[in-house]
């Protein structure tokens, strides 16, 4: 009515009067306070007041904004849930392939043993209603299932009829699509063939169901209706509830434990949505953080190749070691373009006057962000120095270098303080059996830099890669295992079934014939670790590292270390020479094509 005049002000008023009247006398007038104390639950009050007003009705006293969209999330969870508890009877009632199938039996121990998946039983009965449905006539499971293609896009279209959610239908492909993968490592190449083309039939109902139900997906799921009452910690919700996952998650990332695709995903968008949510940066630039990439990859990669140590902290300095001081480093850019310094505080304190200038009222939410408080004028300072006499206490390499130049009065021949830091190194560690960082590795086996990923040679599995750079002369590893004498390593090789990849180093030490029996995967001793150095592949040509045998000081017997013979560059596979060829173990590796390399 803003803008109207007076008289057609009265006049619409008093058109409102006379709908409100005609509202209450047909009855079609409903009070949502008496809905909340007759529909106590949140997802049908909600569907409730869709329902009458799609119907015409008028509600008194409707909802906020806020408490909508409150009602609207249950209302979804529960829709979800009943999707979830929904048996898949009706796409196919009983799963009449026996779950003792040979093939079957052995792809539930590949879930457990090699995936890690210990609650299977869904996932096997899933697959088992796919194969009979492949395979109707059949009593017995067997790989014609894969010659069925045309019959993909008919259950999927059972399973929407039975009127199954698209999760529960996804997962189904999901499951199928990693039987057929086991099921393809297994065949002979030809099978193989048939495996990938009806993964290819799985793949495309994945993408189609998705494509065809990603717009009603998208306004099915509750978006968060901002309102006054809106709390930063409420816009903030999905960073607190997903807090403890990721932290198991990091854990086990960093252990290099089992962690599925779709946690390493959701892993991902936690990482975005710290820096969109509690940084407050926009979508737009997270997508384009490339400048931080570059760091990564190709300035900190280079600060750790000089380090024993690899620190897990996100900025390094030269040595690989964590910025002792973000402030110092600061101060240093804006002389380096010879500007005033400028703190974090100089920034907020100058940010928190302009907010409080221009909106007085409305500042808590701001302070709440800066870690400012309202005392003393709105800011607490932590400390009384100075930026100035924060910076002349800051004393770094460089300026020790300076100032021992100067002391000793070279002005001809001598290299400036720049040069020095640039091509310095550590100094030259204690000898290896007293290197306490060494001793520490070994007993924790805390080796940094190296990660366990498929072998880019063809046909020798999996493999050891670098994450860091490692000078010649590093310690990258030791080959992890019981020490023992050659003859139980030799009987241990001949107990091992055929075809079963061994994992024993034969040394000498003086006068002795030892072994490592590194056979055990994990090991006894570190049960929840990685052990890096038996996953090395052979290479003749080009090995980067060899093994040298250690007295560590604490350690009764002797270690095997490996050593880089050259510089080994960020993402190279770790090679060493076997010392064998295809003719070896009896001409058991005649077929291994890469012993040659």
């Amino acid at each position: 009515m803003k803008g109207q005049s007076p008289s057609e002000q009265q006049k619409e008023l008093q058109r409102a009067k006379c709908s409100m009247k005609a509202w209450t006398l047909k009855g079609r007038r409903w009070d949502y306070r008496q809905l909340c104390r007759w529909c106590t639950d949140p997802a049908g009050r909600y569907e409730l007041l869709n329902h009458l007003r799609e119907a015409g009705f008028f509600v008194l006293h409707p909802p906020d904004e806020h408490e909508l969209s409150t009602l609207k999330e249950a209302a979804a969870l529960a829709e979800e849930a009943a999707e979830e508890a929904a048996e898949p009877a009706a796409a196919s009632a009983d799963v009449q392939v026996s779950l003792d199938d040979p093939l079957l039996k052995s792809y539930r121990a590949h879930l457990g043993e090699t995936l890690n998946i210990s609650k299977s039983k869904q996932e096997i009965a899933n697959v088992a209603r796919w194969l009979h449905f492949l395979l109707p006539l059949s009593g017995q499971v067997s790989t014609e299932f894969v010659r069925s293609v045309a019959k993909v896009d008919q259950y999927v279209k059972n399973l929407e009829s039975a009127q199954l959610g698209r999760a529960t239908i996804t997962t189904y492909i999901e499951h199928m699509l990693r039987f057929t993968a086991f099921v393809r490592e297994r065949s002979n190449p030809e099978e193989a063939a048939d495996c990938e083309i009806f993964i290819q039939a799985l793949k495309s109902a994945l993408q189609n169901l998705g494509s065809k139900d990603e717009h009603s997906r998208r306004q099915a799921h509750p978006k968060l209706v901002v309102g006054p009452a809106t709390t930063l910690r409420r816009c903030q919700g999905v960073i607190f509830r997903a807090e403890e996952e990721m932290q198991k998650l990091q854990k086990n990332l960093d252990q290099d434990s089992h962690v599925t695709e779709e946690q390493r995903t959701r892993y991902r968008y936690y990482c975005q949505a710290l820096l969109i949510l509690k940084l407050c940066l926009k979508p737009s630039v997270v997508e384009n953080l490339t400048l931080l990439e570059t760091y990564f990859n190709k300035v900190r990669a280079g600060y750790i190749q000089g380090s024993d140590v690899e620190d897990v902290r996100f900025f390094l300095t030269r040595s690989g070691s964590a910025i002792k001081s973000a402030h110092v480093e600061l101060s240093r850019l804006h002389r380096h373009y010879n500007l005033p310094s400028v703190s974090s505080q100089d920034v907020r304190r100058v940010l928190w006057r302009d907010a409080t200038a221009a909106f007085p009222n409305d500042i808590a939410l701001l302070g709440a962000y800066l870690g400012i408080s309202e005392a003393k004028g709105g800011l607490s300072s932590r400390t009384n120095l100075s930026t100035e006499q924060v910076v002349g206490v800051a004393c770094d390499i460089m300026q020790q270098v300076r100032s021992y130049i100067e002391q000793m009065g070279w002005t001809g021949n001598c290299v400036s303080a720049e040069e020095v830091v640039e091509h310095w190194t550590a100094p030259a560690s204690s000898a290896l059996e007293k290197d306490e960082e060494l001793i520490r590795h070994v007993a924790q086996q805390s080796w940094t830099g190296l990660v366990i990923a498929e072998s880019k040679k063809h046909g020798a599995g999996r493999g050891l890669f670098t994450t860091k750079a490692f000078p010649k002369g590093s310690i990258l590893c030791d080959y992890h295992g019981k020490v023992v004498d050659a003859a139980e390593g030799t009987r241990v090789m001949e107990s091992l079934k055929p075809g079963e990849a061994s994992y024993i180093y034969f040394f000498r030490k003086g006068a002795q014939d030892l072994c490592v029996n590194s056979q055990s995967d994990p090991c006894e001793c570190h049960p929840s670790l990685a052990t890096f150095g038996r996953m090395i592949n052979h290479s003749a040509k080009s090995f980067n590292v060899k093994g040298i045998v250690c007295d560590l000081q604490g350690h009764a017997l002797p270690v095997l270390l490996f050593k880089a013979t050259r510089d080994i560059k960020v993402g190279e596979e770790v090679y060493f020479d076997y010392g064998v060829t295809r003719r070896s173990f009896g001409g058991e590796g005649m077929g291994l094509s890469w012993l040659d390399d």
